[in-house]
């Protein structure tokens, strides 16, 4: 069985193969050693159909629509026919909205802004223009314009739980909320898609 991890970073997978664009910037040195450099924008280097599990956690974020189009296209030509792509990335809809006064929202503003701004500017407005302008974001989605994108790559596609997986290769994989610090606050902001080959 082939599972291939796109965009690893630090979320090391035993049994995995776990690919970054910069593995030369992952600090842990196991890690850094262990993960193969492959580019989500060109052609992967797999031959067709030969890929049964792909992860894409917290990437298709940090490239620009078109790219993400390629890089759904060239997922679907490594996976076997029935594959599956699991992949997560912020939901713009909860970005929007943290301007409502939810107790959530007030949360999510307060841990970005304690952890990821400078002091004083913890307002909504600080935090939606950090989730667009931040951590080389390029491109945020809404559910429906994901989805939309992944049929157009010939995936069916299935809004699932953080966490949860009919399949024993993807439950239990994410690891975003524990890389920062905020697994409820991660949950709260993420949406989790399991992308399934036509």
């Amino acid at each position: 069985m082939v599972k291939l991890q796109l965009g690893s970073c630090q979320s090391f997978k035993e049994g995995w193969i776990n690919t970054d664009g910069f593995p030369e910037n992952i600090r842990d040195v196991h890690v850094k050693q262990n993960t193969s450099k492959l580019d989500v924008t060109k052609p992967f280097p797999f031959s067709d159909e030969s890929v049964d599990f792909m992860l894409a956690e917290h990437l298709i974020e940090h490239i620009t629509y078109k790219e993400a189009e390629f890089m759904l296209n060239e997922s679907t030509r490594v996976l076997k026919s029935g594959g599956v792509l699991r992949l997560s990335t912020p939901d713009i809809s909860f970005i929007m909205n943290l301007r409502s006064p939810l107790t959530i929202n007030s949360q999510y503003i307060d841990f970005i802004s304690s952890k990821f701004l400078p002091s004083g500017e913890s307002s909504a407005i600080h935090v939606i223009n950090n989730a667009f302008r931040n951590w080389g974001h390029q491109f945020l989605y809404d559910e429906g314009t994901l989805i939309s994108l992944a049929e157009r790559c010939h995936f069916n596609v299935t809004r699932v739980p953080y966490g949860v997986s009919d399949y024993p290769e993807l439950n239990n994989i994410e690891q975003h909320g524990i890389n920062i610090g905020n697994i409820p606050l991660t949950i709260a902001e993420c949406m989790v898609f399991e992308l399934k080959k036509e």
